[in-house]
Formats: C-alpha cells, structure tokens, sequence
C-alpha cells in the first residue's frame, strides 16, 4: 500500500512564524520516521492557529501513519471539510489509508472511491482499491466460514446432547421396567424348563403312603402267586 503525504508551507504573510516553525518541524520528524514526534509538532501549530486544515490534515497523517487510526479519522475528516481539488483528494487517500490499516475495508474502498473520483488519474489510490476490494472479500470468506463453523459445532453439541439424553431415557426404562424374560419365552421353551425343573422333596405323609401302597401291592402280588401254586380239586366239567 502506498504511503501518505503531509503538507509543506510556502512563505506568507497569512501564517505566523510560530505555526510555520512548528509545521516545518514537524514534517522535518516525519520525513524521519518520528510519527509521534511530528504529531506533537502538529498539535502545537493547531493551538498556534486553531481550525488550520493544514495542521488538522498533517496531524492526522501523522496518526494514520504511526497506526493511531482511531484518533486520525476526526482530524483528517475535519481537513476534508475545508480542502477542495486536488488536497481534498489527498485527504481522503489518507483516510482511505487510516480505514485500511484498522481493517474497516468496506469504508476504505469508499474513501479511495472518493478520491478518484476527484482524481481519476492517481494511480496508488487506484492500486489501494484494488487491494482494498481483495481484502474485503477475503474477510467475507473467512466471515462465513467462521459461521459455519460455529453453526456446525452448534449442531454437532445438539445432537450429543440429543443422544446422552436418550441414552439416560432408555437406561431408566430398562431400570424401571425389567424385561420379563419369562413371557418372552416360546410355549416349547416353557414345556421343558417345566420338565427340567427338579421334584420338590416329598412330605413324611406323603412317604408313608406310598409305602403302604407299595406294601399292599406287595402282598396282593404274593397272594395272587400262591394261589396259582395249588392245584384246582376236581378240575372243569366239559
């Protein structure tokens, strides 16, 4: 990007030789490098002669340029508000500059946009534009990518917090509601865990009943033998 300028006087009876002396130094430390020097130089030449365009134009150079861009605009937009032609596009160079160097792109491109407009044939502020207008749609870039990105954290932490949530849910159905393995077996399953199932212990009653049923067959059994031992008298009529 294309540096700034400040004003120089030429010798007249309209300027007193303080003002001259502290804008004279103060362009002497800004050719220099010293921005903050040449401001106090330009503050002085203000108090010296208040409302000076000229002293309000350099000292807002001197701001933008030693990157005070905030406390630069009101002095270079109050410069802009006495010059005419050719300063006037100076001015708004400065301003474009200013508006660059904080990042505000959008207003930078109007400011440069101005200048041309009065001077169509200034060829830094033509390049700065340019360079402006690339700026700013890489910061709508990294706008919308920097909203995307958030809007898809956003739903990634949605859905964990949708998914914990019914995990928590289905976990407390299955504490609440044990499942019935019972009624979920098929009328075979059930036949033979009833088959498989061991005998409860039998009662003492419940012994000796099937004792004496066991005595009693015994003896019928016994009976039925000795019986058929002894021969029939007489045998059968034909």
């Amino acid at each position: 990007m294309s540096a700034v300028t400040v004003f120089s006087l030429t010798a007249g009876p309209a300027f007193s030789d303080s003002f001259k002396k502290e804008i004279s130094k103060g362009n002497q430390a800004y050719r220099q490098g010293n921005f903050n020097e040449a401001a106090g130089h330009y503050r002085s030449a203000e108090i010296d002669r208040p409302g000076s365009p000229v002293a309000a134009y350099n000292l807002g150079t001197a701001l933008v340029t030693g990157k005070n861009y905030e406390q630069a605009f009101p002095k270079l937009d109050e410069a802009a508000s006495k010059l005419t032609g050719l300063e006037l596009a100076k001015a708004y160079y400065n301003i474009g500059n200013g508006l660059f160097g904080a990042g505000k792109f959008q207003e930078a491109v109007g400011a440069y946009k101005k200048t041309l407009e009065i001077n169509p044939n200034d060829r830094d502020a033509k390049y700065n534009l340019e360079l402006a207008l690339k700026m700013l749609e890489e910061k709508k870039k990294n706008q919308k990518n920097e909203k995307n990105q958030k809007q898809s954290e956003k739903n990634e932490k949605k859905n964990k917090s949708s998914s914990s949530a019914s995990d928590s849910t289905q976990e407390k159905q299955n504490q609440t509601q044990p499942v019935n393995q019972e009624q979920q077996k098929s009328p075979d399953q059930k036949e033979q865990q009833k088959m498989a199932r061991p005998k409860q212990q039998m009662t003492k009653e419940e012994a000796e009943q099937i004792l004496a049923a066991l005595k009693n067959e015994e003896m019928k059994v016994k009976k039925q033998k000795k019986s058929e031992a002894i021969p029939t008298v007489g045998g059968r009529d034909w």
